[in-house]
């Protein structure tokens, strides 16, 4: 018997944005925004299929306050549901011959072969980037507190935070800076060059730089119940999003020795910056353009260090990777999926639920792509659900 809800249930009436460090789970719970609650409802029915016994662990880490284990969490509670949909039985947590270890489900279609799936959530941020953003978002949100009637506050941002910021001195650092600013003064150079001329006021911290600097008001000057927080504008950064997606897969390809079934690999790619050409480098190795002798020809290969091309092993026990991209709980109708297949497989993935969604094969020397159902095919919901709602 199942005794209680993903979510509370309680009387909501706050209608605002949540704050810059709060946890997803906390604002989630507690908002009363429409398009969350539309949300929470569709969460609160797949919660309601998922089995009674291994519920009261998926819901205490889909509740955490930790959003790696909420973002985890949320993403094996989708593809239970997703399982579900396609017809199949899916039994979460089950034993595997040979290891004491446990993938996330064992899934039994009405026709074909039951497989193993494992879930993983791959970022483009390391644990100590997140601990640093954290540590400026509650900056922003000390920010927030302050009274600035005549200004927003934007930010330019160079570095992250190695340690926690002293938020009351910052604070006064910001008041001292708003209480010499003249608002016409800084209106008249705002109006008259944009950014340019405008203030700018230093603040250093471990490895931090950030420059405030004072917006005009207009229609909103002097307007109580106003966050101050303007833009927030970093500095360059180089961004990776093959490595993260290619050590999520390693870390899941040899956990469960040689599986005594198909064994699939489901990826939710968080970055923003990933493309699908990307996923293929991650899968097969690089792209790279190489020189013929004596001829001058240039030909093309792929590096050898791809999940299943690399002189160090080609992981033939994963059947194959299923790659999301950008699945979140507000707009998972819209999020791309694929399922890459192994070339290789030692037990490969010929039939099942997982046939429905596009695909992609080696055939010969090409990587065939066919398309497939949408995730929102399979829910039965557009892409863009919550519009009306906003």
């Amino acid at each position: 018997m199942r005794v209680s809800t993903l979510f509370d249930d309680v009387v909501r009436s706050d209608t605002g944005p949540a704050a810059y460090a709060e946890p997803s789970f906390p604002y989630w719970n507690r908002t009363a925004r429409a398009d969350i609650e539309r949300v929470r409802y569709e969460l609160e029915q797949w919660f309601a299929r998922y089995p009674p016994s291994s519920a009261p662990d998926l819901r205490a880490r889909v509740r955490s306050s930790n959003d790696v284990q909420h973002q985890g969490a949320f993403f094996e509670l989708f593809l239970h549901e997703l399982l579900l949909r396609k017809d199949a039985s899916v039994d979460p947590h089950p034993a595997v011959l040979g290891t004491t270890k446990r993938p996330e489900f064992d899934v039994t279609p009405v026709d074909g072969a039951s497989f193993y799936l494992e879930a993983k959530v791959a970022t483009d941020e390391s644990s100590t980037e997140a601990s640093a953003r954290q540590r400026a978002n509650m900056v922003y949100d000390a920010i927030n507190d302050l009274a600035s009637p005549d200004f927003w506050i934007n930010v330019e941002v160079e570095g992250a935070p190695n340690s926690l910021v002293p938020t009351r001195k910052l604070k006064t650092f910001v008041e001292k800076c708003l209480s010499g600013a003249d608002y016409d003064d800084v209106a008249t150079k705002y109006e008259r060059s944009g950014l340019a001329e405008l203030p700018r006021w230093r603040y250093e911290h471990d490895g931090w730089i950030v420059d405030f600097f004072p917006i005009p008001k207009q229609k909103a000057r002097g307007r109580g119940g106003t966050r101050p927080m303007g833009l927030q504008m970093p500095g360059p950064k180089w961004v990776d999003p093959v490595s993260p997606l290619r050590d999520a897969i390693l870390q899941k390809a040899k956990r469960y020795g040689t599986p005594d079934k198909p064994y699939v690999i489901a990826i939710n790619a968080l970055s923003e910056w990933l493309e699908s050409d990307q996923i293929v480098e991650a899968l097969f190795g690089d792209e790279e353009w190489v020189s013929r002798f004596p001829e001058d020809e240039l030909r093309f290969r792929r590096k050898r260090n791809g999940v299943w091309t690399s002189s160090s092993g080609t992981y033939t026990r994963v059947s194959a990777v299923m790659v999301f991209q950008k699945l979140h709980p507000w707009s998972f109708p819209a999020a791309a999926v694929r399922l890459y297949h192994h070339p290789q497989a030692q037990r490969p993935l010929n039939d099942g639920p997982l046939m429905a969604l596009p695909q992609a094969r080696v055939t010969g020397d090409e990587l065939i792509l066919t398309d497939g159902e949408s995730i929102g095919d399979v829910f039965g919901l557009s892409a863009d659900w919550l519009a009306e709602l906003r």
